[in-house]
């Protein structure tokens, strides 16, 4: 401590900046060894009032025609959305000078100075609005009451999903959080068994309502 104070007032200022880049530097996002965003969802947290969770991408409608096709489809469907806490300028406590949104889907347009922070480790869990042609052979083991049942090589009309609402979904319940960079993804699966549907695919987390969601139709 006393060599500080005889220590010249340029180098000190000099070596606190250097000393801020390092830990800066240190705690900037860094991806896994693949390049891909980690995703923990061990202890996931449910969003605050001032978290946004909106569509990832743009394409806001899939549409889908089975004609005489039978059967799942080759692959499922991916769909991803970001959750992010929104910081108004002067911050979000009481007496802030923060004002509220300003128009735009999924929060776009926001005013100026507002800041968007990716949120990581954010609970979800996948919602479709219709089950018709969900494919129960593919959903994720941990929600067929007897695996064995449910060969998607084989016949699985005996294949029972429970609960019901996860028919179709892929994506098992320990990867539904937000990745490190605040991206949401699941997958689900389809068939074409002759039937029809319009459904949307959303998430749902804590009481933040998602206002962009994927639609699809399936003829």
């Amino acid at each position: 401590m006393l060599a500080l104070l005889h220590y010249p007032k340029k180098h000190l200022l000099s070596s606190i900046f250097v000393a801020g880049l390092i830990i800066l530097s240190g705690c900037s996002a860094q991806p896994e060894g693949d390049g891909k965003p980690s995703l923990s969802c061990g202890k996931p947290a449910f969003p605050d009032s001032t978290f946004v969770i909106e569509r990832l991408h743009n394409t806001a409608s899939t549409a889908l025609t089975c004609g005489t096709l039978r059967g799942d489809l080759p692959g499922p469907n991916l769909v991803q959305f970001r959750v992010y806490e929104v910081i108004q300028p002067g911050g979000n406590l009481p007496g802030g000078t923060g004002g509220e949104e300003e128009g735009g889907e999924g929060g776009e347009g926001l005013q100026a100075g507002v800041v968007r922070v990716p949120k990581s480790g954010v609970a979800f869990y996948p919602h479709l609005s219709s089950h018709l042609v969900g494919s129960a052979a593919r959903t994720a083991s941990e929600f067929q009451q007897d695996a064995s049942q449910c060969d998607p090589n084989g016949d699985s009309t005996k294949c029972v999903i429970s609960p019901y609402q996860y028919l179709g979904i892929v994506t098992p319940s320990s990867e539904w959080c937000s990745d490190s960079t605040g991206i949401m993804s699941y997958e689900f699966w389809m068939s074409c068994n002759g039937a029809s549907s319009t459904f949307e695919a959303t998430v749902v987390s804590g009481a933040i309502k998602v206002d962009s969601t994927y639609g699809f139709e399936v003829n």
